[in-house]
């Protein structure tokens, strides 16, 4: 592992011009990791690229949001859920939450539109914009030893990870 830079993640530019393949939610918390997951595969020449995102996840287009990483926590109508209702919703993988319904509408709104833009910031945050001015946004939001925030994995083997190591952002390839 060594200190991320802004340079680690210039494999993300091949996704300019590519167009969004799928995006699912994975609840993995306790498993896999502390968090549930985010996954957003992307369309590539020979396989398929794709985020891997356990930190705050945002989408959104002009000046709504239409899918955040804590919709889990509310139902289709924007009420939040009870802890057994949470519960429910969890063993039925999200149905007929808020999460799923935002992610049939951003999978709609993203069928055909196409990759304008990749930037990194100089703390690891990722803006993804869509030539339909969707926004995809990974923001780090802990400082958590050991936390990973996500990763790009580029042509289905190469894996560049970022985490936090005495709250420090590291990246590892």
């Amino acid at each position: 592992m060594k200190k991320f830079k802004v340079q680690h993640l210039d494999p993300m530019q091949t996704l300019i011009g590519k167009k969004l393949k799928d995006i699912f939610y994975q609840p993995v918390a306790g498993v896999v990791s502390d968090d549930n997951m985010f996954v957003v595969n992307f369309e590539c020449e020979k396989s398929k690229c794709s985020l891997n995102v356990f930190c705050f996840f945002r989408i959104h287009q002009a000046d709504r949001i239409l899918l955040n990483s804590s919709d889990e926590y509310f139902d289709e109508n924007y009420s939040k859920l009870g802890m057994d209702d949470y519960n429910k919703a969890e063993e039925n993988k999200f149905k007929k939450t808020l999460l799923s319904k935002n992610i049939y509408s951003v999978k709609n709104l993203l069928k055909i539109a196409k990759i304008q833009s990749v930037s990194v910031s100089g703390i690891a945050d990722i803006k993804i914009v869509f030539d339909n001015d969707v926004i995809i946004e990974l923001l780090l939001d802990c400082l958590y030893d050991g936390y990973e925030y996500y990763r790009f994995i580029e042509n289905d083997s190469n894996h560049h990870v970022i985490c936090c190591s005495n709250g420090v952002i590291m990246y590892s390839s």
